[in-house]
């Protein structure tokens, strides 16, 4: 698969991840300083959309065997319908857009934003075609507007966060959003016994510098003001063995 070159998968050998015994957070240790992360994310580990020989072709099959969280955009359909016709939507670290299309596609009168690091300028030229608003932005380290957006979205992103930023992270995320807004996010679940012995996290050592469970995550969450009313449950690396 596309697992980063740097360190590839974790083997019985590797002692990289520990977990704390007071926050029950599974974390990277030692992990890049934060201004050499870029270097898990170059094109040669993430060389998917050089094997995409039409955008176009792509975000017209959107489905669990082209997209691996595809499941997770089903899983909050019906909060996502109780959303009013023109609501405001931003998807962060959004990478190839696959989620805004999803959107566009079912959900026509939206006005949708993605927003991530480096944004490929063919992604961006296609997303611009579907009136989806495509922009470079550090979201760590950059403002988001307040109190404007029904739904926010981070699809399998913040366990690339350093830990340190979580909270502001978090924090960001619940200014931004409007009083009954959503934020649905996908993260792995490390309290689940398969996840432990071979689930996503595991498969990108270096980029995913913590895992969480509901017990690590939700008191941090809270803390931000934001408060988790749905929890659901899915593993790729089950339903589709063979493309793993």
């Amino acid at each position: 698969y596309d697992g980063t070159p740097v360190t590839g998968f974790l083997n019985k050998f590797s002692e990289y991840y520990f977990k704390c015994e007071k926050c029950s957070i599974v974390f990277l240790n030692p992990t890049l300083p934060d201004d050499e992360l870029y270097v898990y994310y170059d094109e040669f580990s993430y060389e998917k959309l050089a094997i995409i020989k039409s955008f176009d072709t792509h975000f017209n099959n959107l489905k669990r065997e082209t997209v691996s969280t595809y499941n997770n955009y089903l899983a909050v359909s019906n909060e996502v319908n109780s959303l009013r016709k023109d609501s405001e939507v931003l998807d962060l670290g959004g990478g190839s857009g696959d989620y805004c299309v999803y959107l566009r596609n079912n959900y026509p009168s939206f006005k949708i934003s993605l927003f991530d690091y480096r944004i490929n300028e063919n992604v961006k030229e296609e997303l611009d075609n579907r009136e989806i608003k495509a922009k470079n932005h550090d979201f760590l380290n950059e403002n988001i507007l307040a109190n404007k957006y029904d739904l926010i979205s981070t699809w399998e992103v913040i366990e690339h966060i350093p830990i340190p930023k979580l909270k502001s992270f978090f924090i960001k995320i619940r200014k931004a959003l409007r009083p009954e807004g959503i934020y649905v996010l996908s993260t792995p679940d490390f309290s689940n016994i398969y996840t432990q012995a071979l689930g996503f996290w595991a498969a990108y050592p270096g980029e995913h510098l913590s895992v969480f469970s509901r017990e690590s995550l939700e008191p941090i969450l809270n803390s931000c003001g934001l408060y988790i009313f749905k929890e659901t449950h899915e593993c790729v690396t089950l339903d589709l063995p063979n493309t793993w």
